[in-house]
């Protein structure tokens, strides 16, 4: 399908002229050749500018499929650039749900203008870059769920400042689950050497079959490097600084990869970066490159691509509102902690909300494994959707209240394994006198959706001391 070029430059010019614009683009393939993304062209705008793939014919639905959306220019580059000259004028740019192909000069995004400002980001998620390598000039750099593949030139993706005057430069890039392979030059380079103040997080991350190093970092000055690399795999690793901390949990061992010369970049059945990532937050709801849910079998994978390797995670389901035995909460969570699996608790007591009051005669059982427990899996119970107010319903009370109170409903303890991550959503908790959640261990935990303490329904609702309480370890 060719592109429309009147529909995509008109958005373009509404970039150029200071609008903030979001571009959404049906599933297909475009030739961007002579069109305002054409580097040989060179339009640019000083607005906010958002591209996401994967929409139906009317633009109203999106499937999370980076696939489906393919941007292609031969023998040329794309240039997405919103930095203007002027110092109130620069936009952020966010890529979503799609992929560049064959673009043997190169992706470049560039939000820095002649005096960068502080709050200037590049937001890349669900993105492959397929014969595409990609250079981003900004302040902030966040990317997940991208997969940077079979890139030529001398660095697959280079992250850095190129502005002519360093009042505020790169700041900080943020990379989880990234894939970079099989690239002809360097695989990931980040800063320069004339900045000194940049950081960044890797984590979950593969590079991998790089002709040259897989990770170059370099910065100006004569201190360190702060860069947190974590359970990530790559082989190589050149800094021109020491690293201000140790890289945690890498893996130095192949991922084998399916079948990269079709494009395959999935892990084979017996890579040691399967199952191994660290569990985040958002990994009970997150989804992969191809839209294909993170959570499956006994951890999350590296890299951008989820394997179908393994068992997929177990749900266990609360029938009852009792204290203890079978189908009770109680029990649901000693059953999660004796699975070695990714867990999720879902509730299905009776077929309305109720609400029903879960009374605990004394703590739920220290959670020493990961878990979510969805309180929205009751029937009637009802998301929030509204940006003002609260318009969701919660239908599953902890009651801690007994005469004398309950210190706590659930505690993460100190000691447990760095990948415990506990979310919590939907949840209502009453009656508590220290926290009705305390993370004393673990990593990357969530609440959503829930209430704690009085409210003006159900009227039994009694205060919690405090609603989550996270103790340092």
């Amino acid at each position: 399908m060719s592109i429309p070029f009147r529909e995509l430059n008109g958005a373009i010019s509404a970039v150029v002229n200071s609008e903030d614009m979001e571009i959404r683009l049906v599933q297909g393939t475009y030739d961007l050749t002579g069109s305002s993304l054409d580097s040989a062209v060179g339009s640019y705008g000083t607005a906010d500018l958002v591209i996401k793939g994967g929409y139906n014919a009317n633009c109203v639905s999106q499937i999370a499929d980076a696939r489906l959306t393919v941007l292609t220019r031969p023998e040329g580059g794309v240039e997405i650039r919103t930095a203007g000259i002027d110092d109130e004028s620069t936009g952020d740019i966010g890529i979503h749900n799609l992929t560049f192909r064959d673009v043997p000069d190169g992706v470049s995004m560039n939000t820095v203008g002649f005096t960068p400002q502080s709050d200037q980001i590049v937001n890349l998620s669900r993105v492959w870059f397929d014969e595409a390598p990609v250079v981003i000039s900004s302040v902030d750099v966040f990317a997940t769920h991208v997969l940077v593949a079979d890139a030529p030139g001398t660095c697959a993706m280079r992250i850095y400042d190129y502005s002519p005057l360093q009042f505020v430069g790169l700041s900080y890039v943020g990379l989880s689950q990234v894939t970079i392979a099989n690239s002809a030059g360097d695989g990931l380079c980040v800063g320069t050497t004339f900045n000194d103040a940049w950081r960044m997080v890797m984590q979950n991350s593969i590079v991998w079959g790089s002709q040259d190093d897989d990770i170059v970092l370099s910065k100006a000055g004569n201190g360190s490097i702060d860069a947190a690399l974590t359970h990530s795999t790559y082989a190589t690793l050149s800094t021109n600084l020491p690293l201000a901390s140790s890289p945690v949990a890498t893996l130095n061992s192949d991922p084998q990869f399916v079948n990269p010369a079709i494009g395959d970049y999935e892990l084979g059945g017996s890579s040691s970066s399967i199952n191994s990532a660290l569990l985040l937050a958002y990994s009970w709801s997150d989804k992969d490159l191809k839209g294909d849910a993170r959570l499956f079998g006994a951890g999350v994978d590296r890299g951008a691509l989820e394997s179908p390797i393994g068992s997929t995670a177990a749900t266990l389901t609360v029938t009852n509102s009792n204290n203890s035995g079978a189908g009770s909460l109680r029990q649901a969570v000693l059953d999660a902690n004796a699975s070695s699996n990714l867990n999720t608790i879902e509730f299905a007591i009776g077929s309305t909300c109720g609400p029903h009051i879960i009374n605990l005669g004394s703590t739920l059982p220290d959670i020493t494994g990961p878990v979510h427990i969805d309180g929205y899996s009751q029937p009637g119970a009802v998301m929030n959707s509204s940006e003002i107010g609260n318009n969701g319903t919660v239908c599953i009370v902890l009651n801690g209240f007994s005469g004398t109170g309950s210190l706590a409903a659930m505690v993460v303890p100190q000691g447990v394994a760095e990948g415990t991550s506990v979310r919590v959503d939907g949840l209502a908790f009453s009656g508590f006198d220290l926290a009705a959640i305390t993370f004393s261990g673990g990593s990357d935990h969530a609440v959503s959706g829930s209430r704690f303490g009085r409210q003006s329904a159900p009227r039994y609702w009694t205060p919690a001391a405090t609603a989550c309480r996270s103790v340092a370890t």
